[in-house]
């Protein structure tokens, strides 16, 4: 490749700006995340902003709900939420996923942007 660049996806992205557009709604008291899970990773953890979606990489296989559990765990922790106060509104069975943080929309973004540090 001319210049020594790959070709292939964009890296994910970490810019504030770009966090916003994961959050498919902004609410005073809750805020729905979309999310894109990779699963059977190597490590778990957020990787970034790739489009729309917070993409989240997970260690567990996608069998009986095990890596809709621990991406749920991941989210709590990168929020500083109880696992109680999320739940996983669309996508039980596919790896685009929108989420609800029972988390005021500006908190949850302030918050992203320092775990995305």
């Amino acid at each position: 490749m001319p210049g020594g660049k790959e070709r292939g996806a964009p890296p994910p992205s970490t810019q504030p700006s770009s966090m916003a557009g994961c959050f498919a709604q902004l609410a005073p008291e809750r805020c729905l995340l979309r999310v894109k899970v990779v699963p059977k990773a190597k490590r778990t953890g957020i990787l970034g902003v790739v489009g729309d979606a917070l993409k989240v990489a997970v260690a567990a296989p996608p069998e009986r709900g095990e890596a809709n559990r621990e991406l749920l765990e991941v989210l709590a922790a990168t929020f500083g939420l109880a696992k109680s106060r999320l739940q996983l509104v669309r996508g039980g069975s596919s790896r685009n996923k929108v989420v609800e943080l029972a988390l005021p929309g500006e908190a949850a973004l302030q918050r992203l942007a320092s775990a995305l540090e």
